[in-house]
């Protein structure tokens, strides 16, 4: 939807706002995604990631976890980054699910 017009919000509270061509908005829906990076977390790492499920496994460290948006994702990278850990792989393991 980047870059779409949307409609200004008008009616009753609780309607789903619609696009400038009449489609409607959906709300957004997390997703579930896997950072794996390179090295095994000890505790004292992996409590920087406690609120993500974390996984060790053959000298890789995965985290999974369930973001709403984009925003939160490049935020959980960032936060890998500022770690100075190396990623090997960022993953989606399932899409936004249907309400």
């Amino acid at each position: 939807m980047q870059g779409e017009d949307i409609a200004p919000a008008t009616g009753q509270a609780g309607q789903i706002p619609r696009l400038a061509d009449g489609r409607d908005m959906a709300p957004v829906r997390s997703r579930t995604y896997e950072i794996t990076f390179f090295g095994e977390a000890g505790p004292v790492l992996g409590g920087e990631f406690d609120d993500c499920e974390i996984r060790r496994h053959a000298g890789l460290t995965t985290l999974h976890a369930d973001l709403p948006d984009q925003c939160a994702l490049s935020g959980l990278v960032q936060r890998v980054i500022d770690l100075h850990l190396e990623i090997a792989e960022v993953r989606l393991v399932s899409p936004a699910s249907a309400p």
